[in-house]
């Protein structure tokens, strides 16, 4: 099964940015003023273009006033190190940002595991959603992953229906899709059980735009899966040689949380503390 939903990195003159910046800045006037360049690069990189930056931007700022936004990042703005729930999801792993793991087509790649996910300790879909944007954050500090865009490998091996709830989709998708600045550009499933392939799955591919729907890639084996990733850069678990500690990454980013000396720098951690 060929991805051939657009590889690689998508051209993009780095030399050109501070003239799109201050570009930018000009056409999003007040709205920008306490928004650091670090964080407006992210809509530039996404698209090279001052009136489709702007239009993504102000569509993320909308959103985010609105009751479906708002509740997700309130009143931590996805710190770790003041919600205690938000880091527990992070350290479970379900969702995890390895470093240097990128597919073939050179996408930065996140790798799920939903079986980690366990709804009866009192997280609730919302705290999975935050945890999703949490790790989505973190992967877009990096300029190649916002101009190249990210992947996910998502193993559903030893999946439940306990482990899934149609809720969280039905927040993630719309915060993604028409409001953040990043490029989806490839799933990959791996051990997709019945009941999710052909039950879950149709609903949750209704939320989605056409474009990620052509993009969704559904393996059988991990013969499949290396015609999409090296087999050298995946974990152990998938006949890799690559290895990954959740917890010292959760520790490393509550550790960057500290030691933020001012409100600009922890502005420059996420989308969402830019207001």
């Amino acid at each position: 099964m060929r991805n051939t939903s657009g590889h690689g990195v998508v051209g993009f003159d780095e030399p050109q940015l501070p003239a799109l910046l201050a570009l930018f800045r000009a056409k999003l006037g007040e709205s920008a003023v306490k928004v650091s360049d670090h964080n407006l690069a992210k809509f530039l990189r996404w698209k090279a273009d001052v009136a489709r930056a702007a239009e993504r931007f102000s569509k993320l700022r909308e959103w985010q006033s609105t009751p479906d936004g708002s509740f997700l990042y309130t009143p931590n703005y996805l710190q770790a190190i003041q919600d205690p729930m938000l880091r527990k999801v992070l350290e479970s792993g379900i969702i995890v940002c390895p470093d240097g793991m990128r597919d073939k087509y050179g996408h930065k790649l996140l790798v799920g595991r939903l079986r980690f996910n366990d709804f009866g300790d009192g997280r609730t879909p919302a705290d999975i959603v935050r945890m999703a944007l949490y790790t989505i954050e973190h992967a877009l500090q990096d300029p190649d992953t916002q101009r190249g865009g990210l992947a996910i490998f998502q193993d559903m091996r030893d999946v439940g229906p306990s482990n899934i709830s149609l809720s969280v989709p039905r927040m993630l998708l719309p915060a993604l899709f028409g409001h953040y600045p990043v490029k989806m550009k490839a799933i990959y499933i791996l051990n997709a059980p019945f009941f999710f392939s052909h039950m879950i799955f149709p609903v949750i591919k209704m939320m989605m735009p056409a474009k990620l729907q052509e993009r969704i890639f559904f393996l059988s084996s991990l013969s499949e899966l290396y015609e999409h990733i090296d087999q050298q850069s995946l974990f152990a678990e998938h006949g890799g040689a690559r290895s990954h500690d959740q917890m010292a990454w959760v520790a490393a980013r509550v550790a960057e949380e500290q030691n933020q000396a001012s409100p600009q720098r922890v502005a420059d951690i996420s989308l969402l503390m830019s207001a």
